[in-house]
């Protein structure tokens, strides 16, 4: 059964339930894997970063080997990576020409990894315009918050788009093809005008813009983990008052954080209330929160047969367990 490996999940659970707790809403945050983009590259674990080409192409590949050798799923280090200090010197690899295929491939085999990881820096720009604009600043002060007249003048502003593109290609040194590539383009903007304090600098929005493009082809190489918030049903009305106030108490407890004494009340609950829907969708999310994410697609999939009109939350439930049961499948967690 797909689970047992995601319930080292609830004590972190734990700390992010009291603090929904402090916004008193029955709100609860379940962990959600989401797998790489290509399953291809994320199946190849034992890496080299060679340097890119273009205007930053050293730098940027040593910032994009740190970003793989802190990419973590599940509590674990994804990637073993050979580290870029140990590595010959090497040069002639770059694009996508068939000869750098080649010796990427060659180079790989003979340090032992299973891909290795090259490309280019195409796009390192900052484009600015400027524009005049029409402002009021006060020239005489009745107190310290009480400005007496104001005057008009007229200032320059700017308008600047950090623009930091990259084409990476993951190469398998077993198959000595590229097993992903793409263009990745990623922007950063700013708006100032010339008296103010809190400008950024070109190299600022190119920094913010280049985070994204590494961001970017992590997650694009390597499964994560997340935290979706999920709302429990709240509202259900009972013949019985003991019921009432159980189920009442127990949305009660999850609003203080408490999901180990509401689930527990779910859990009994849903014996003497099978096919009520609110008690078995909170009963659900207890089962997610703990990781059995095949029970929980059982029971959300139980109350969309029942609806004769859509539900988003049990839709969006089901959407979110699937998907957490073919990630495990594509990661082996099973």
């Amino acid at each position: 059964m797909i689970m047992r490996n995601k319930l080292k999940w609830l004590s972190a659970l734990a700390g992010t339930a009291v603090i929904a707790a402090a916004c008193a809403t029955t709100g609860v945050e379940v962990p959600v894997s989401i797998p790489a983009q290509s399953y291809a590259a994320a199946q190849l674990k034992t890496i080299a970063v060679l340097d890119f080409g273009g205007r930053d192409g050293a730098s940027f590949s040593e910032s994009l080997e740190a970003k793989l050798a802190s990419a973590a799923f599940d509590g674990q280090r994804y990637f073993n990576i050979v580290n870029r200090q140990t590595l010959q010197a090497r040069s002639g690899i770059s694009g996508g020409s068939d000869k750098a295929i080649a010796a990427a491939v060659q180079y790989g085999a003979s340090i032992g990894v299973d891909a290795v990881y090259f490309g280019d820096v195409t796009t390192v720009d900052v484009q600015k315009s400027s524009r005049s604009e029409e402002k009021t600043k006060c020239v005489e002060w009745d107190g310290p918050f009480d400005c007496e007249r104001r005057q008009k003048y007229t200032t320059t502003c700017y308008d600047v788009k950090a623009v930091y593109s990259v084409v990476p290609k993951v190469v398998s040194v077993r198959s000595g093809q590229v097993v992903f590539s793409k263009t990745s383009t990623k922007t950063s903007t700013a708006n100032y005008c010339r008296e103010d304090t809190n400008q950024k600098s070109d190299g600022q929005l190119l920094g913010e813009a280049r985070e994204k493009v590494l961001d970017d082809i992590r997650n694009a190489v390597a499964p994560r983990n997340e935290l979706a918030r999920v709302q429990l049903k709240e509202q259900a009305k009972f013949t019985e008052l003991n019921d009432q106030a159980q189920f009442d108490g127990a949305v009660a407890f999850a609003k203080q954080g408490r999901m180990d004494r509401a689930c527990g009340t779910f859990e009994f609950m849903a014996d003497n209330y099978p096919n009520m829907q609110e008690v078995i969708f909170n009963q659900a999310v207890c089962a997610e929160i703990s990781g059995d994410f095949e029970r929980a697609f059982s029971m959300y999939s139980k109350l969309d047969s029942t609806l004769i009109t859509p539900d988003k939350n049990i839709s969006d439930a089901l959407n979110r367990v699937k998907g957490q049961i073919n990630a495990a499948q594509l990661t082996g967690n099973n």
